[in-house]
């Protein structure tokens, strides 16, 4: 078993809250329904990109953002005066 992390805890509710069966959502997003199966029984996690592909299934977007006030390489970025 293994604990999920943010991303995965979203998707986890995600996918617990479609309308979609196990079967659909796997065929919508092209992979293999045990995959589904075993990281609802959080027994394994995903890959990103296999995130990404459950969440376009559920008609989400997985997004990166900068943390506010950190600059693209993750340093402080400094107020004027």
């Amino acid at each position: 078993m293994f604990e999920p992390n943010h991303v995965e805890r979203l998707l986890l509710r995600a996918i617990r809250q479609s309308n979609l069966s196990i079967y659909r959502l796997a065929r919508e997003a092209g992979i293999s329904h045990s995959i589904i199966v075993r990281f609802l029984q959080k027994e394994r996690s995903v890959t990103l990109q296999t995130a990404e592909k459950i969440a376009t299934a559920l008609g989400l977007r997985l997004e990166l953002t900068e943390p506010k006030g950190k600059s693209k390489r993750g340093r402080q970025v400094k107020g004027d005066g």
